[in-house]
């Protein structure tokens, strides 16, 4: 067996003598797994890519990362937040279950978290997005960064069912209380009251709020949430300025997934 001794002579014969605490531990690294310095310079490369928005850089670096450690998480962090950018949701969210399979840590950086949180979300993985946001957000300290994450918290939360509904509930309400007139917490939080048989005043006033702001498709084009989802909050929308016939051909638009049947209710109910 090479001793430590040895292998410390073999660096200098290589000229890759250690130079401090950290040169040691990366060459003992490379030492116990070959490829790790390569590995750990092209991680540091995607990254530095995909802060500069060269995103087709960052993917390919990530990607030859990958394949050279595939059982390391950072690279797939990287690679799949590139394909988000890129618009590839699913490959993207694929690399990112990929990394949290390997590293159920991989995405506790704020950053990364939120922005893989999202894109997961898009990708329609909202019970993994929800699992990680309220990983996230019980370490977070108050901020916008935080006050976002709530509000996506509350929009896959919502997209999960009835079970989830209060807790979808308290996220949006957390969110409204850092910013209380965010058009996108303010219809979700309508939309979880209506389906809660809630507060009937307080849905009808925060849906109103966001129908007179206008550009409403916009707003709901940005979620990432399904289209019925998207249909289900233009309807309280459109019921709380009186637009009922509106309302109803949106709920009929709703009739998807797992509440469907609360939309053909409120659709009835409208004829």
């Amino acid at each position: 067996m090479i001793g430590r001794a040895q292998l410390a002579l073999l660096a200098l014969l290589l000229g890759a003598a250690p130079q401090g605490a950290q040169a040691d531990s990366d060459f003992w690294d490379e030492v116990r797994r070959p490829g790790t310095r390569v590995y750990r310079d092209e991680v540091m490369r995607a990254r530095r890519a995909l802060r500069a928005r060269r995103f087709n850089r960052a993917a390919q670096l990530a990607q030859e990362a990958s394949e050279r450690l595939p059982d390391r998480s950072e690279a797939h962090v990287v690679l799949g937040l590139a394909r988000g950018e890129l618009g590839d949701s699913e490959r993207g969210a694929e690399a990112l279950e990929r990394a949290l399979e390997l590293d159920p840590a991989a995405l506790d950086d704020p950053l990364d978290g939120g922005q893989g949180a999202d894109l997961l979300a898009r990708a329609g993985h909202h019970e993994r997005a929800a699992i990680l946001l309220g990983r996230l957000l019980g370490r977070m300290s108050e901020g916008p960064n935080r006050q976002n994450l709530y509000v996506l918290y509350g929009d896959v939360l919502s997209v999960l069912g009835p079970e989830r509904l209060s807790d979808a509930e308290r996220a949006y309400r957390e969110a409204l209380r850092a910013v209380a007139h965010d058009p996108r917490a303010a219809i979700g939080l309508a939309l979880v009251l209506h389906r809660q048989n809630g507060d009937e005043d307080e849905w009808r006033q925060l849906a109103e709020l966001v129908a007179t702001r206008g550009r409403v498709d916009e707003l709901l084009n940005s979620l990432p949430i399904p289209d019925s989802e998207r249909f289900a909050r233009k309807a309280v929308a459109l019921l709380a300025i009186g637009d009922r016939g509106g309302a109803r051909s949106a709920w009929d638009h709703a009739r998807e997934g797992v509440w469907a049947d609360h939309a053909a209710r409120a659709s009835e109910a409208l004829r």
